[in-house]
């Protein structure tokens, strides 16, 4: 049967918290995104027609923008996509989103108790 040692630690209901509350992020169009300066490490969503590239080290250089892919160092020379801003229909930056970030924290909470409380119950059963 279970026991209550059986459940995870503390550490671990922090550990999932910490994680779910990371991952509360979403994407908003953003006209002034690319107003100097930029960040370095700031995330871009470039949209041109279809289709989306994620990039960082973003450039503004008069009428062309340089980026590099997201997965590459901000600093790749060779890594280095540019982009014709007349041909950009829109560029979004990835945002913090607390109303679902609270949620998604309540939630795991909420499962967390109610896995410690099950566990109890079931070694009070033996």
């Amino acid at each position: 049967m279970l026991s209550v040692s059986w459940c995870p630690s503390r550490w671990t209901l922090a550990l999932l918290i910490g994680m779910t509350a990371m991952g509360c992020q979403r994407w908003r169009v953003d006209s002034q995104a690319t107003a100097q300066p930029v960040p370095e490490r700031r995330r871009f969503e470039i949209w041109m027609g279809r289709q989306s590239q994620v990039v960082h080290g973003v450039q503004v250089r008069g009428d062309s923008i340089r980026a590099v892919p997201y997965w590459r160092p901000p600093a790749c020379d060779s890594c280095a996509v540019y982009f014709q801003r007349a041909a950009i229909d829109s560029i979004r930056v990835q945002k913090v989103d607390n109303l679902r970030t609270g949620l998604a924290v309540g939630l795991a909470t909420a499962m967390m108790v109610v896995g410690y409380w099950f566990a109890a119950a079931m070694s009070s059963m033996q």
